[in-house]
C-alpha cells in the first residue's frame, strides 16, 4: 500500500507553522483529506498553558485553514476561517500563523457574552474573538485567553 502524502496546503502549513511554533510539533495529526482520501490533513489540538480545559484546534480543510478556542464546554468555542486557493496558499497560511501569534501573546482573547433572552432563546453558545481594549464595553460574561493573564468573569 501506498504512503499517503500531504496535501500541498498540509506542506505549507507543516512547514511554516513548525518553523513558528516548535514545541507544538508534537501535536500534529494527519487524517484523510475531506476532499482526496489519498492524501492527509495536518491537525493539532493544542493544550492552554492556563487551564487544562482550554485548547485551540488547527484545522487544514481542503480550501481553508480553521483555528479555532474551546473552553472545555460542549458547544463553546471561538472560531475564524482563513480561506486559501486561487495560488494565495502561502498568504493564508501566514495569516493564520499571525492569527495565532496574536492569541498566544494575548493580543487576541476570548469573550463569551453576557446572557440575554434572545441568547437563552436560540441556545447561543459561542465565543468570539476580542481585542483586550474591547473587554471594558462590559458586554461580556467571561474572558479567556491563552496564557490567563486576562481570564475573568465580569458581572
Amino acid at each position: 500500500m501506498e504512503e499517503k502524502t500531504l496535501t500541498e496546503l498540509s506542506k505549507i502549513l507543516d512547514r511554516k507553522l513548525f518553523a513558528s511554533f516548535p514545541e507544538w510539533e508534537k501535536y500534529a495529526e494527519f487524517d484523510d483529506a475531506e476532499y482526496d482520501v489519498n492524501q492527509k490533513s495536518l491537525g493539532l489540538k493544542i493544550p492552554s498553558p492556563a487551564t487544562d480545559r482550554h485548547f485551540l484546534l488547527i484545522l487544514e480543510r481542503g480550501d481553508c485553514i480553521e483555528v479555532s478556542f474551546h473552553d472545555g464546554n460542549l458547544g463553546m468555542i471561538a472560531e475564524r476561517q482563513m480561506m486559501c486557493g486561487q495560488n494565495n496558499d502561502n498568504f493564508c497560511v501566514e495569516a493564520a500563523i499571525e492569527f495565532l501569534e496574536e492569541i498566544v501573546s494575548e493580543k487576541v482573547l476570548i469573550a463569551k457574552n453576557h446572557s440575554s433572552w434572545l441568547s437563552r432563546l436560540i441556545e447561543s453558545k459561542s465565543l468570539s474573538f476580542i481585542k483586550p481594549a474591547e473587554i471594558e464595553e462590559k458586554k461580556f460574561a467571561r474572558i479567556y485567553s491563552w496564557q490567563g493573564n486576562f481570564n475573568s468573569s465580569i458581572s
